[in-house]
């Protein structure tokens, strides 16, 4: 087996081993804490998520949890908080999917009910004679505005930047001689699969 093969799978397993533990170690840690810390300790354990691991999900769950008891016991403020810790958590893990968006629209939904029973109950002057209804609908509608990137444009901008790197780094190699010299066949193959790649990449980025 090759060096190199060897090398990379030594840094994979490193990153994984330390995602794997940094979710594990936070939600430990978690649960030896109260209040907001305990909250945030939870929501870094689902920011670690890796796929099979069970740590940010039992995270997730225990964020749901307080929130739940929160709202039970009638503290509007710590449910709040709580909820909109578990919609942070399930934003920061999207990806080319998202591991946790099934969990995002009950997220919401709370967040916006709970907000608007505050603003009521506070008597906030940005109700302007809304009702309970409208108020619920305004914040709804400004939650949903945080979409879900789209799979397809987040895997060309993955593919178009390795595209253009590696094209890069090929036409280099290929195309130059050790002197400096242009090899023009090389080049010029290098240099378009380079363009095209990054050509991707940016179009990617605008819409992603």
């Amino acid at each position: 087996m090759k060096w190199y093969v060897l090398a990379l799978a030594l840094v994979l397993s490193v990153v994984v081993g330390r995602v794997w533990l940094g979710a594990r170690t936070e939600l430990e840690t978690a649960q030896k804490r109260q209040g907001a810390e305990r909250l945030d300790r939870l929501q870094w354990a689902m920011r670690w998520y890796l796929p099979g691991a069970s740590a940010p999900r039992e995270a997730a769950d225990a964020i749901e949890a307080l929130a739940e008891t929160a709202e039970s016991d009638g503290d509007i403020e710590a449910a709040l908080g709580a909820w909109r810790r578990l919609r942070g958590g399930i934003l920061a893990t999207r990806h080319l999917w998202s591991p946790f968006g099934a969990r995002l629209p009950r997220a919401n939904a709370r967040i916006a009910e709970l907000t608007a029973d505050l603003q009521i109950r506070s008597g906030a002057v940005s109700i302007r004679g809304r009702d309970r209804g409208t108020l619920i609908a305004d914040h709804l509608a400004l939650l949903q505005l945080d979409p879900t990137p789209k799979a397809g444009w987040s895997i060309a901008v993955f593919l178009g930047f390795l595209g253009w790197v590696g094209g890069a780094a090929w036409t280099i190699r290929r195309g130059l001689t050790a002197k400096g010299t242009v090899r023009r066949k090389p080049f010029l193959r290098g240099l378009a699969i380079t363009l095209l790649c990054f050509g991707v990449w940016i179009v990617g980025l605008l819409n992603a």
